[in-house]
């Protein structure tokens, strides 16, 4: 299936550079790139995977495993992942590996690779202010743009305890803050072109302001990693027709807009020029017109997690399309054979232990009904001799009478 990219003019006139934004090109020379998801710090896996799948660029989502030998957990416990074989150079990246944070991660570690502390060739992150492209020979080109934590209406205005600058939430749990929203806004129009595909990376959400999200910045695509054991492709026609999501959508937006008018007043009184500007850059997403050919227009695709052994895969066409393919290798017929035998041997002892069973209750109701009997015939004889004894009484009795 393809799915070309048509983007529509932007609608800034005149975009601004912003000092934050951090563009990238990569030019690879096969044409597949592979999609995976919940990696959770096994990181060798992503060179097995791509030589298996002849990728020449990986795109990771959800849980990557950003941790290093001093990242621990809300409980002190320690965190562990293989990510820190890479910082040290024992182990390598063999192809361009693109990541978006999901909701998991270590923000000290994240800020470390944003700032280039710790530098591994070959990783790229992809958030807000860090958008990449990937290209081909023949002129084919994705553009990679981040939304990284994990999107919380309640909690878009809050900080957390990450001390790490542009990230919110704690050592367990990440989400995304109003910032970051605007600051996607900025850099998509800053790097609008119709001349590529472009795809959204960002952390799975039943907020329909996702959609208005990708809506905004005109993405072609938006990948996540999913819960689901198989990966998965839909576009959102399929998953509620439109008068039924957009007042799903009101309900998000007006929740927004409260959380907004709740702290507004306070943001004001401390923010910077350039903060409010993201600030009503990202609250002016809620306002941009949801039209209905979007819901037909925009594919989104579910990765599942690699302990699933699935996987998906895009492929760089010419003139402008892009190709993609879901790969799922969690069906075993040897272990459904060994399952079905195993069930069928616990069926066939179930089935003796109930013979058993049986057998025992039946002849421990023959036992009850043998005895019963007995006790039966008992009480008949009883009944009998006491009979015969009131008959003999009442003879004699009569024999007495008649005497006298």
């Amino acid at each position: 299936m393809d799915h070309k990219g048509k983007a529509k003019a932007s609608s800034s006139t005149a975009p601004r550079r912003h000092s934050h934004t951090h563009v990238k090109s990569q030019m690879i020379r096969g044409t597949n790139v592979l999609l995976v998801s919940d990696l959770n710090g096994k990181l060798r896996a992503i060179n097995d995977l791509a030589h298996r799948t002849s990728a020449s660029a990986v795109v990771c989502v959800g849980d990557f495993g950003f941790y290093d030998r001093d990242s621990v957990d809300e409980e002190g416990k320690e965190r562990h992942s293989e990510l820190y074989e890479f910082v040290l150079g024992k182990e390598a990246f063999n192809v361009p590996v693109f990541v978006s944070f999901c909701d998991k991660g270590d923000p000290r570690v994240i800020g470390k690779l944003r700032s280039e502390v710790y530098r591994i060739p070959n990783l790229h992150l992809v958030d807000e202010t860090h958008t990449h492209t990937i290209q081909i020979p023949s002129g084919s080109c994705i553009r990679l743009l981040g939304l990284t934590g994990k999107l919380v209406v309640p909690k878009l205005f809050e900080a957390g305890t990450s001390t790490t600058t542009g990230i919110s939430g704690n050592n367990s749990f990440l989400w995304t803050n109003i910032i970051q929203l605007g600051q996607l806004v900025a850099t998509a129009d800053e790097t609008h072109s119709k001349d590529e595909v472009r795809v959204l990376l960002t952390t799975p959400s039943h907020n329909r302001l996702i959609s208005l999200i990708a809506n905004r910045i005109q993405a072609n695509m938006v990948i996540t990693s999913s819960r689901s054991p198989a990966s998965m492709a839909f576009y959102p026609i399929s998953t509620m027709p439109f008068d039924d999501m957009n007042k799903a959508m009101e309900s998000d937006i007006a929740r927004l807009k409260d959380v907004w008018a709740n702290v507004e007043e306070r943001v004001r009184t401390f923010a910077t020029e350039q903060t409010l500007c993201y600030i009503e850059e990202a609250m002016k997403v809620v306002d941009f017109p949801f039209e209905k050919s979007f819901m037909f227009s925009v594919l989104h695709i579910g990765v599942s997690g690699l302990y699933t052994r699935g996987h998906a895969m895009l492929t760089l066409r010419q003139r402008g399309c892009v190709g993609f393919s879901l790969h799922y290798d969690s069906i075993d017929l040897h272990r459904r054979k060994e399952r079905t035998a195993a069930t069928q041997s616990n069926n066939n002892n179930n089935t003796r232990a109930n013979k058993e069973k049986s057998g025992k209750q039946a002849h421990a109701s023959k036992d009850r009904h043998a005895s019963k009997d007995k006790d039966n015939k008992g009480k008949w004889k009883d009944n009998k001799e006491k009979k015969e004894r009131d008959n003999t009484k009442r003879k004699d009795h009569n024999k007495d009478n008649k005497d006298n």
